[in-house]
């Protein structure tokens, strides 16, 4: 199922309406979406069960390259939280999905597809660069 979204903006996959979700940063944990769904999962299967949930939302179009190609990034957060005895544990786990980079004249997109198409991988690029500054910075680079 193909579902046209704004470009740039940022919806929670989980809420049946599509809603609009804002970034915001919060102290001691880093980047969260405001208003965003969040499950209690217990079981696999439960886990299962919502991510299929959220693929269903995912928007994707139909390219010569690809009949399914997915026209936004994703990210999925796990949050574990546990105790044992009085020692409470936390962990958090971030799954990306980026959407596909494809060679615009290969699909043969034009109009909306074609403006989406350059969008997708001028953030691809952006991001690589972020990837790469962070990595130096890692070595003792800038």
């Amino acid at each position: 199922a193909t579902r046209a979204r704004t470009s740039q903006a940022v919806y929670d996959l989980l809420d049946p309406n599509g809603r609009h979700v804002d970034i915001r940063e919060v102290a001691h944990e880093g980047p969260s979406l405001a208003g965003n769904t969040w499950l209690d999962i217990t079981s696999a299967a439960e886990a299962i069960a919502a991510m299929s949930e959220g693929d269903r939302q995912r928007v994707t179009a139909s390219t010569s390259l690809n009949d399914t190609s997915s026209r936004s990034h994703t990210v999925l957060q796990l949050s574990v939280r546990g105790r044992q005895g009085a020692t409470l544990t936390h962990g958090r786990l971030f799954l990306v999905d980026l959407a596909g980079s494809e060679r615009v004249k290969r699909s043969e997109v034009t109009g909306l597809a074609f403006d989406e198409a350059v969008s997708i991988n001028s953030s691809l690029t952006c991001l690589g660069r972020c990837i790469t500054a962070l990595a130096a910075r890692g070595r003792g680079g800038r």
